[in-house]
């Protein structure tokens, strides 16, 4: 393949691009990373621009020649658009070709081709969004009209390729409007503002089905830090550690710690000559705005603050208060992309100085040139070509094992789709998404360019998963020693075998363990005790078991976590206990091994009275709605077979109603009633009968507290303060009114 590391994202996403074709999955959700639950892709390197047309050559070939064929085309027609971008403006055939050349070339994006960020290499947008743009602004008839569809469509193709390159060639053709709308009066004028709103036009409508989704988005997305990514103006003369000329220089860099691509930021001594000579002898309207365009961008390029040698100084940039005003901008953080546009200008300046030496030609000049185009290739050759080999080729016999495997029966309660989650990988970098390749199973980590903030907390909280990994680190890499420990005990300490095969396989869906056979992988795996399904010398993997962990008749939610962990259960969503009382904000979640029978719960609220509850049970989303009046309230409810897990897991969450309003987003937006006219038994009133509660299934027949509650413990719920953001302290449980353990 022509790349490393990231093309192997890039293939995965041309594998979901062929399921999306093929009406198994949606283009911007997938099922198979982050797994129960899945990802939203909106805010990942798709580029279904890209992606989809690939996906198109893969099917009549193989995914490897399909990316290398992206490679190709990429460069192909941006050679192809900057030639004639720069016929249009002034260069002769020779200066376009050269132009051409100084653009594929540009160190920036060589470098992007051997580190594998195929949405980065859509820059054919830039010089065909411009050539758009001159066609509606300088031309009449059907060449305007080609125009305004060419601007449009150029620009409607960088939103599907990538966020960054969208931003730059949005901002590259309004300054370049300006400046060609600057020099016109009267008809023309307003026929050339009519050509560029429709060119606009076309390219909203295009691209809404993408801006709409972003629009709604709610998921919240972890950026890169500008700062590690901000480019040292030193970078941009001396060549990096990407260039093959890096040695001749070595000792002149003092570079920061991010990876090499993003270190490099070398320009090209020479297109920067050609860009000084072009300023300084009267440049066209055109060819100033698009240099104006690539200064204001390289200077957003130097991040927040400016660096020198490696260190942060305190001379603040305008990026910094670029974000102030665009707060969308962490989303990403990736500031060194905004340097994308300046090769665009650097080739067009490239291409009139050519024009300009060979206005008069001279075998002088002729040599001098030829000179210049080697002494060019030679400083701009990268290091590394970037070619790579499939890391599991032959493929893997661990992966394939697992992908044989009988897969499980039911999702577990998480989903949100029809596929359950099934491979725990332990190293959550990108090397798994060429592991899912082969085993061809949902994972539940699952590596995405932008990670979804809410699973990736949830997984960095939870008992079993967050000690895998290093919850400082928010890309996911793995940790360097340890193994899974029970949250809030001491290190090193472990659950019995049944508990964490319950936990991992019935809550989370997992049914595979893998990742490299190596330390610390494998040390983390075999802590469990779980079955080895196969070690190849390339990755492992475990089996999950079933778990014949002992079902629950009564679950005392006032235990600590790891006592808790311990027995099956989870909880989420509390804190405490403090002197036998949980603390509850707007949601809880118990799971637990239990059987089907009627169950009961019982919370207090000693206060006001202005408080409600929502009881949710199993997968199928089960709830029960009803107000809490001061004193106890005792809820019952029916648990049957299809509530529970394969394995016997009940999910259970709770949900406050501070106020009596439903305040969370997916109930109804409605005032609950305060009075007590549901089937629970309040301690201040044992006579009350059994009634119709107000939202949900009718509850089981109580004469009073005493017949439902047998062999409970007390538990309460008091509301703090008034507001609805308010916490609520809850002292519950929940137990079995039915069969043995009554």
């Amino acid at each position: 393949m022509t790349g490393n590391y990231d093309a192997w994202q890039g293939l995965w996403n041309l594998q979901h691009a062929e399921r999306f074709l093929r009406g198994e999955t949606p283009l911007w959700f997938s099922e198979r990373v982050w797994a129960p639950e899945g990802a939203s892709l909106v805010f990942h390197a798709l580029s279904p621009g890209l992606t989809i047309p690939g996906a198109l050559i893969a099917r009549a070939t193989n995914p490897f020649i399909a990316y290398n064929s992206l490679v190709l085309l990429c460069f192909a027609f941006a050679a192809a658009f900057l030639h004639r971008l720069a016929r249009r403006t002034g260069a002769t055939v020779l200066g376009g070709v050269l132009a051409a050349l100084a653009f594929c070339l540009a160190p920036l994006y060589t470098t992007r081709v051997a580190a594998g960020h195929l949405n980065l290499l859509g820059a054919a947008c830039f010089p065909a969004a411009l050539e758009g743009l001159v066609l509606a602004t300088r031309r009449q008839g059907q060449a305007r009209l080609l125009g305004v569809v060419l601007a449009g469509t150029a620009m409607a193709f960088s939103v599907y390729v990538d966020f960054y390159l969208a931003l730059l060639c949005s901002f590259v053709l309004v300054v370049t409007a300006v400046s060609e709308l600057s020099c016109l009066r009267g008809a023309a004028l307003w026929k050339a503002i009519a050509g560029l709103l429709g060119a606009g036009l076309l390219s909203a409508l295009l691209a809404w089905p993408l801006l709409s989704r972003v629009a709604r988005a709610t998921e919240r997305v972890e950026g890169h830090d500008p700062r590690s990514l901000s480019v040292e103006p030193v970078a941009l003369v001396v060549p990096g550690r990407a260039q093959a000329v890096h040695r001749l220089v070595s000792g002149l860099e003092g570079h920061p710690d991010p990876p090499e691509v993003e270190k490099n930021s070398y320009l090209g001594l020479l297109p920067l000559a050609a860009l000084a000579w072009s300023l300084f002898s009267r440049p066209s309207r055109f060819h100033a705005g698009v240099s104006f365009a690539a200064g204001v961008c390289l200077v957003l390029s130097l991040g927040p603050v400016l660096q020198i040698a490696g260190k942060e100084t305190a001379i603040p940039m305008p990026y910094q208060l670029l974000q102030k005003f665009v707060p969308a901008l962490a989303s990403g953080g990736g500031v060194n992309r905004f340097l994308l546009l300046v090769p665009l200008a650097l080739a067009l300046s490239v291409g009139l100085a050519v024009t300009a030496l060979s206005a008069r030609p001279s075998t002088k000049k002729r040599v001098l040139l030829a000179l210049l185009v080697a002494a060019f290739v030679i400083e701009s050759l990268p290091a590394n070509p970037g070619v790579s080999s499939a890391p599991y080729n032959p493929p893997d016999p661990a992966m394939l094992a697992i992908a044989r495997q009988r897969r499980l029966a039911r999702q577990p309660p998480l989903a949100h789709s029809a596929s359950a989650g099934g491979v725990l990988d332990l190293d959550p970098g990108i090397p798994n998404l060429f592991r899912q390749l082969r085993h061809e199973r949902p994972q539940v980590w699952g590596y995405l360019s932008r990670a979804p903030r809410a699973a990736l907390e949830r997984r960095l909280r939870d008992p079993l998963l967050g000690p895998l990994y290093r919850q400082e680190d928010r890309a996911g890499a793995p940790t360097t020693a340890g193994a899974p420990t029970t949250a809030g005990a001491p290190a090193g300490a472990r659950l019995p075998r049944e508990a964490s095969a319950f936990l991992l396989r019935e809550y989370w869906g997992i049914g595979f363990l893998t990742g490299p056979d190596c330390s610390p992988f494998i040390d983390r795996a075999s802590s469990f005790g779980f079955p080895v399904l196969m070690r190849s010398g390339l990755s492992f993997a475990f089996t999950v078991p079933a778990s014949g962990i002992a079902k629950l008749t009564r679950v005392d939610l006032s235990l600590p976590d790891p006592e808790a962990l311990r027995l099956g259960v989870r909880l989420e969503g509390l804190s405490g206990p403090l002197e036998g009382t949980r603390w509850i904000g707007s949601r809880a979640e118990v799971f637990f091994p239990a059987d089907p029978g009627e169950w009961e719960v019982s919370v207090s609220d000693p206060q006001s009275g202005t408080s409600g509850l929502t009881l949710r049970w199993g997968d199928r989303g089960k709830a029960l709605e009803w107000p809490l009046l001061p004193g106890r309230n005792v809820l019952g409810f029916s648990v049957t077979g299809e509530d529970l897990t394969p394995g016997g897991g009940l999910l259970m969450r709770f949900e406050t109603v501070p106020g009596g309003w439903c305040r969370e987003p997916w109930l109804r937006s409605a005032p609950c009633p305060l009075r007590h006219r549901a089937g629970m038994c309040d301690a201040s009133a044992p006579g009350e009968g059994p009634l119709t509660p107000p939202h949900g299934d009718p509850l089981p027949a109580a004469a009073g507290r005493g017949e439902m509650s047998n062999s409970h413990s007390s538990s309460g719920l008091a509301r703090r303060g008034a507001r609805g953001d308010e916490q609520l302290s809850l002292e519950f449980w929940a137990g079995a009114t039915r069969g043995e353990g009554r």
